[in-house]
């Protein structure tokens, strides 16, 4: 397959599941309006795991794994299943 036309059909696919989403999300907040409830968002994370989070959002794999090492003190196997999670 050629690569323009797979990124363009999964930018399709994020579309879609982003448009589901919203609506999931709409409808959540519909309830709860209904039931006399708020909408809360979830807490950022916090500690060191946000660091190795951070590392992981902008791409640097390696330096997270090196970063979850050092804070865990865990070997290189578990430590990049660790990171490999977060992506």
């Amino acid at each position: 397959m050629d690569d323009a036309l797979q990124a363009q059909q999964t930018s399709a696919r994020i579309a879609d599941v982003n448009g589901r989403l919203e609506a999931i999300e709409w409808n959540i907040a519909r309830l709860l309006t209904q039931a006399g409830l708020n909408w809360e968002e979830p807490p950022a994370p916090t500690g060191p795991d946000a660091e190795v989070l951070a590392l992981v959002r902008a791409g640097k794999t390696l330096e997270a794994i090196k970063r979850y090492r050092e804070i865990t003190g865990v070997g290189l196997a578990e430590a990049k299943a660790a990171v490999d999670q977060m992506g």
